[in-house]
């Protein structure tokens, strides 16, 4: 029992941490694919937009599928310091 507790403590710790890191970066990219989810993502943020920065890193940002259909394919996106969805260019 006590190890079922501290696997979810411990795993939602960094959790949080990184959602508050990932929102102090700043990052411009393109939207290369659009993943609709299915059990294996939680219900509120139930689709994955994959955007390729310009220096060729692969970012994958989480959101609710209503929030997905602003985005397009090959369009151009930034993500400014302290907001957690990017914005077209």
């Amino acid at each position: 029992m006590w190890e079922i507790i501290f696997e979810v403590v411990v795993e939602l710790i960094p959790l949080s941490f990184l959602k508050r890191f990932r929102k102090r970066k700043e990052w411009t990219g393109v939207a290369e694919e659009i993943k609709q989810g299915g059990d294996f993502l939680p219900v509120r943020r139930n689709v994955i937009v994959l955007f390729r920065r310009e220096d060729g890193a692969l970012i994958r940002v989480k959101m609710r599928r209503q929030e997905s259909l602003n985005y397009a394919l090959g369009q151009r996106y930034r993500k400014h310091k302290g907001e957690s969805l990017p914005r077209p260019i």
